[in-house]
């Protein structure tokens, strides 16, 4: 199977049909959060896909880039929350 794995490029419907698709899903992987952590906590949210050769989702992992002065600058999935990480199909 060819997957091809980018910035997601499609809309919060189809992330969130995907992620409820999948039985490991939580709130926490909704596309709504993107809103909160950009505009509430100021921090940069970066989507991630990975895609079939046909263009179906399979696999998505939401990231947030984390700017601190006490613990540095890092990448990590869904900080501030119990639950997130990434979510894909069995292959």
């Amino acid at each position: 199977m060819t997957i091809r794995i980018g910035t997601f490029q499609g809309t919060a419907s189809e992330w969130d049909a995907f992620v409820r698709a999948q039985t490991a899903w939580t709130h926490f992987h909704l596309a709504g959060w993107r809103h909160i952590y950009e505009e509430v906590f100021g921090h940069e949210y970066i989507a991630l896909e990975a895609r079939s050769a046909e263009g179906s989702i399979v696999g998505v992992l939401p990231l947030v880039r984390v700017r601190s002065l006490v613990f540095g600058h890092y990448l990590v999935s869904m900080p501030f929350v119990n639950y997130g990480g990434p979510l894909g199909e069995a292959g």
